[in-house]
This record gives structure tokens, sequence and C-alpha cells, in this order.
């Protein structure tokens, strides 16, 4: 295992290449598909009929749902190079309200494997609150779970899940992602004491079998794994600025940065298993923008920018 964390540390950043909207990346570490490189292109601008930051998505089979600030869903069909809007409505956990302990950010969103009712065209979608104020009842780090219905655009939020942080001490900003092929729930946040420190945390799925289990209330007994990544993760260029999260074949994908050469975007890689970074590829001349939630589509990764709904498609 020691060997393995050296090697991984010794991972170095790619070297920036000029802007451009369709041209290859070339990266070091474990290559994630035939070669050390990515094709980065630019599909096109979602509209933004609702004046909010476009933040949380996810890819379910041909539909891509992507959210705004506050709960507003964006349903499009899409088929790899184009995607084409179906509809608008407001997530059931929508909350525009300027009261820091009511608005739901809606930073990430995750398709679970849950199918509530037979013939749903989508799964049970968890989606990440990221509001630094407790919410009522004194719940933190919570997700709601939404029944979408993309057929007649509209959603029913039927459950809210909170973890007790009391021995963790965060602050309150925990990103969550679902492991489908596990069938796992990833937490990932800061420090409160030290916010250049990151945990990840993984609970088995909280179930939903009906009204009876609309709040979850995750505590320390229900942890199954918990480190820091700066624990196995020591390089000093690591300065991340927490955004998307979506996990495929153990690996967890995290699209972060803000654009700028302080903090540029970058698409980090994480062994789950052997708690490893394997790979660091910088796109900040690609995408020079905010990055936000990504999903994969078939073989190929889709991600949104922040501020224009830009999407950009990740050839491995």
């Amino acid at each position: 295992m020691k060997k393995i964390h050296l090697l991984c540390m010794l991972l170095a950043v790619p070297a920036l290449l000029t802007a451009q909207t369709n041209v290859e990346v070339k990266y070091e570490g474990k290559p994630l598909g035939k070669t050390n490189s990515v094709k980065v292109t630019f599909i096109e601008k979602m509209p933004r009929e609702y004046d909010a930051p476009f933040q949380g998505m996810d890819i379910y089979k041909n539909y891509m749902l992507s959210l705004q600030h506050f709960g507003m869903a964006n349903v499009y069909k899409i088929n790899g190079k184009k995607i084409k809007k179906k509809g608008q409505f407001k997530l059931g956990s929508f909350n525009d309200r300027k009261t820091p302990k009511d608005f739901n950010h809606a930073n990430v969103a995750s398709f679970s494997r849950q199918f509530l009712n037979k013939g749903d065209k989508l799964p049970l979608l968890y989606v990440t609150r990221c509001n630094g104020v407790t919410y009522c009842k004194g719940m933190q780090q919570v997700l709601f779970v939404e029944h979408v219905d993309p057929v007649n655009m509209k959603s029913e939020w039927i459950q809210t899940i909170g973890y007790d942080d009391s021995f963790l001490s965060t602050r309150h900003t925990t990103q969550w992602c679902v492991d489908t092929e596990n069938n796992m729930l990833y937490g990932l946040g800061n420090s409160k004491e030290n916010p250049n420190r990151h945990f990840i945390i993984k609970f088995k799925m909280p179930e939903y079998r009906g009204p009876q289990d609309s709040i979850v209330l995750l505590k320390e007994s229900d942890v199954l794994e918990r480190y820091f990544i700066e624990d196995y993760y020591k390089r000093p260029d690591w300065q991340p600025l927490i955004q998307g999260m979506y996990i495929r074949d153990n690996l967890l994908y995290l699209p972060w940065g803000s654009g700028r050469s302080t903090n540029p975007s970058v698409i980090y890689v994480w062994d789950l298993k052997n708690r490893c970074m394997q790979n660091a590829i910088n796109v900040q001349n690609e995408i020079p923008h905010e990055l936000e939630d990504g999903s994969f589509y078939g073989k190929k990764i889709l991600i949104v920018q922040a501020s224009s709904g830009h999407v950009y498609k990740i050839d491995l």
C-alpha cells in the first residue's frame, strides 16, 4: 500500500496548452483510456431562462439533468455530440428565500440506482444542499432526495438526509454523490479546523421504502470509512476549490477549480480503493472557467461551467 501511495504522490500536473475548444490534453499517471491524454471539446451553451448559476448535473442514459442555484431543474436529451432542452421545472426542494438557512444551492446532483415506481424514466436523484448554515431541526450536511419525472416535467421531494458530524466538526457544506456500482453514499468536505484539509466519508446507501423514511439522520456508528485526502496526497500545488463529484469504477472524479491561474480548472481522479490520486488533469487553458458538476455519458465525460452554462465533452 505504501508503494502505491508514493507512486501516486509523484504524479505531475500536465503542462498547460494553448486555449482551444477541441484539443488533446496530455497528462501523467495511470491512463483513464488507452493513452495518457484526453480530448476536450466545447459542445454548446445551455440557455439560462432562469437567472441563477448552473450547479449540479448528472446523466442517466440519454437524459441530462442540470440544476441551477436554488434548485431549478433543466432536462436535456443528449447523444454525446449535442444536447437538446426538453423542459424546465422546480425541484420539490427548490428554495430561493434569501435567509441563509433556507436556500438550496443544489451544488451536486447524483442519480442513485433505485427507482421509486415501475416505469419511471429516472432513478431517485440525490441533491447536495451545500449551505453553510445548519438546516431546520439542527440537521447538518444535508442532501435532498427527489423523485424526478422528466415526462411531465416535475419532481417530488421525498427524503431529507443529514449527517450528525459532531465528531468531525466540518463546515456544513459536505458534497455528496452516489456510488451506484457498490450502492454506497460518499461525502467530501473541508475540515472546520483547517479548510485546506479535505475529508472523504462513506456510508451504506440509506433506504427509502416510503414516507416513514422521509427523514434520515446518519450517525457516527453508520460511518464505514473516513479519512483526509492530505494524509495520502501531499503535493505542494494541491490547492483545490471544491465543486462537483461523481464515481465510476471505484474512481472519484473531481472537476474542481475557479478557472483562475491561482486556482486552475483541474479534473482530479481519486482512487477510492487505494486512497491514491491517480490523475490530476489540468484543463485551465481549455476550460478557463469555474468548473461545476460532471458525469459520464458512455465513455465520455460531460462537464458544466457555472456562470455561462457552457458544456464540455472530455473524450478518454
